[in-house]
């Protein structure tokens, strides 16, 4: 009975040992390290560490721009991931969307709030999700919408769009779709992902 005992409480320290193992804290734009290049204007940034180390992940975007040439217009955004070690800085994964050759509204901007680091499977190894919208658009219909996961180098994606309001009982898109990697991960990211999604599936007019 003893021996069971202790190798219970071996057991939970090892648990919580796991969990506690991901660690996170904000940072600003100057705490990012100068050998990292990136484009557009940081619009969130984080590190956080794991059982595999120390990592520098965040999001920005480059706004629109206008062509001199026409009335063209186009918006990129980007998240970026980098292990560090020391003084040296690895590339871990990059995401880039953009919406070019635009003539009418333009939208390429992180859902506020969506970009975060979990570890909701509980083995050691950090997630970072991150929503965003992308639309070249002259009327009302939705925005293309985008939930990102990234699991150590591996990615998760679901791919839809936002729910246009017709009328009070009239609804107009919010469908989406999961990735392979999606449909076979965790329950817990299912479950986070469709969370997620649903929060801010509404679509919102600026």
């Amino acid at each position: 009975m003893k021996q069971l005992l202790i190798a219970a409480l071996l057991l939970t320290g090892t648990l919580n040992t796991t969990t506690a193992q991901i660690k996170t804290k904000p940072l600003a734009a100057g705490m990012i390290p100068p050998v990292i290049k990136y484009s557009g204007k940081l619009t969130k940034a984080m590190q956080f560490t794991d059982e595999s180390g120390t990592y520098v992940t965040f999001t920005t975007e480059t706004g629109i721009t206008n062509s001199k040439e026409d009335d063209m217009g186009k918006a990129a955004l980007y998240a970026y991931c980098y292990k560090v070690t020391g003084n040296t800085t690895v590339p871990v994964w990059q995401v880039k969307d953009f919406v070019d050759e635009c003539p009418v509204d333009i939208k390429a901007k992180f859902v506020p709030g969506s970009f975060a680091v979990t570890d909701l499977d509980k083995n050691g190894i950090a997630e970072v999700w991150m929503l965003y919208q992308t639309a070249c658009r002259g009327d009302i219909s939705p925005d293309n919408m985008k939930l990102i996961m990234y699991e150590g180098g591996k990615k998760h994606a679901m791919r839809g769009t936002t729910k246009v309001e017709i009328s009070p009982k009239n609804f107009y898109g919010g469908k989406y779709t999961m990735d392979p990697a999606f449909k076979k991960s965790a329950p817990a990211f299912k479950r986070y992902a469709i969370a997620l999604w649903n929060k801010n599936v509404k679509q919102k007019w600026e």
